[in-house]
């Protein structure tokens, strides 16, 4: 919930509008799923940065138990949200275009 609040307040910053920030939301949330287990002992981590493009990074050791099926929905709805989308060890990287500014890239 608090990164939720987070990603909302950094994209005030933006020209994205409800429709894409909802999408972000959702991206957040089933990107977080990934990581969040009943009585997990670890944090997770969020950052966000404004490029030329959005970047949100979630990290922290990934929920082993998860179903396959589980997994698999969650990265359909992250694909199908934001622009680009990859694992990066224990991070997961998600990118958004911002309108007016340079295509996403990869770093």
């Amino acid at each position: 919930m608090l990164a939720r609040l987070a990603l909302a307040a950094v994209c005030s910053r933006t020209a994205l509008g409800p429709d894409e920030l909802a999408d972000l939301k959702m991206a957040v949330t089933e990107g977080a799923t990934s990581f969040v287990y009943e009585h997990s002992p670890h944090r997770l981590t969020f950052s966000f940065r404004i490029e030329d493009h959005l970047v949100v990074e979630i990290g922290g050791p990934p929920a082993l138990t998860l179903a396959r099926e589980e997994r698999d929905l969650s990265q359909a709805i992250i694909e199908t949200t934001v622009d680009q989308s990859e694992w990066r060890g224990e991070t997961l990287r998600l990118v958004k275009a911002l309108p007016g500014r340079a295509a996403a890239h990869a770093e």
